[in-house]
């Protein structure tokens, strides 16, 4: 082994008699936490046919049809707006304002985010589903390739007596190389206001909808947060006790793998690791084998303990450490794919 790249072996999971083959990450999303199926609501919207497109009042006719209560009229409207809508990137670079009214945006399927949220308010006031736009600014980190904070526009929707966030816009896709590119993200459906706060800052602090609300200047300060984190299980209060350490810097890149939920039971969050320092890894993974942690091409295999857990204790080296799940391929053969990535100095 390599002078400076220290492992700490603990026991090697059983049955890893194959090849371990890389695969490159994918930014797709992974479905984490999520009780509630909404794999037909989100298919019957999906196939949706251009006859139900005639106006806003026949397209929330037929997503509502087969709702069984305002939730499944409001999935059902989300993911109709983020499979079939496009960003107007054209207009948001030269700051035009081209027609971002409801009946605009259904013909020309194309807007801004103001069309998104002016949209998804209309098909859910015709769905019987009360819903407001909000209008604020936002930590763009996730949605332009040249990140940055903008004025930005999304909703909320009253479903059984309480109020909760939706982000059509940042649901579809985002920005890169200057080209809209469709990636449907289901975190921004009823997404979680206490982690909603580190990326969009409403005008009106009543629709922060949280019990302490943030000032400005502390939305300001906030660093890049990542919804992958969120994803994985991370609590805020442990965000911001990552954010108070004097040595903090960055947070860990994550990598989303689809259909394979990943909770992080213990991990630094800290993308920059002390070398030589021992870090502490508990996660669990449902259908993935289990987890390596690779430096340099050398791997150590976490330990499998009860149900879904994985652990190791990881003395971290210089340079690039990954922690990547391991996925059962062809016979004898696996293939490992990113979930943190971390560099140790």
């Amino acid at each position: 082994m390599k002078p400076g790249i220290h492992f700490i072996f603990l026991i090697l999971l059983q049955g890893f008699a194959g090849t371990l083959q890389a695969e490159d990450p994918s930014s797709k999303k992974a479905t984490s936490n999520k009780p509630i199926s909404y794999a037909a609501i989100d298919q019957r919207a999906i196939k949706a046919p251009p006859s139900a497109e005639t106006s806003v009042e026949s397209l929330a006719e037929y997503l509502g049809k087969t709702a069984k209560n305002d939730r499944e009229k409001a999935r059902a409207i989300y993911r109709w707006i983020t499979e079939h809508i496009a960003y107007d990137v054209p207009s948001f670079l030269a700051k035009e304002r081209k027609d971002n009214s409801p009946e605009g945006v259904l013909k020309s399927h194309l807007c801004v985010c103001e069309g998104y949220a002016k949209l998804f308010q209309a098909l859910c006031e015709k769905a019987g589903v009360e819903a407001i736009l909000v209008g604020g600014r936002a930590k763009a980190t996730e949605f332009l390739d040249d990140p940055q904070m903008t004025a930005h526009a999304w909703n909320a929707i009253k479903l059984d007596g309480e109020w909760h966030l939706v982000d059509a816009t940042w649901g579809a896709g985002g920005i890169k190389d200057k080209q809209f590119v469709k990636q449907f993200k289901d975190y921004y459906f009823l997404a979680p206001p206490d982690q909603f706060i580190f990326t969009h800052f409403p005008f009106d602090s009543k629709w922060q909808l949280l019990p302490d609300v943030r000032t400005e200047n502390e939305f300001d300060a906030f660093p890049p947060v990542l919804q992958g984190l969120f994803q994985y299980g991370v609590k805020s209060a442990a965000i911001l006790k990552t954010i108070e350490a004097k040595e903090f810097r960055d947070f860990v890149k994550t990598y989303d793998y689809p259909g394979r939920p990943v909770t992080i039971v213990e991990a630094p969050l800290d993308k920059t690791l002390k070398a030589g320092k021992q870090y502490r890894f508990r996660i669990e993974a449902g259908p993935f084998q289990g987890f390596v942690a690779e430096n340099q091409g050398r791997q150590m295999l976490f330990t499998p303990k009860k149900g879904k857990l994985h652990e190791a204790m990881v003395i971290a080296p210089p340079g690039t450490l990954k922690i990547r799940g391991v996925v059962s391929g062809q016979p004898g053969r696996y293939v490992l794919w990113t979930v943190l990535e971390y560099t140790g100095e």
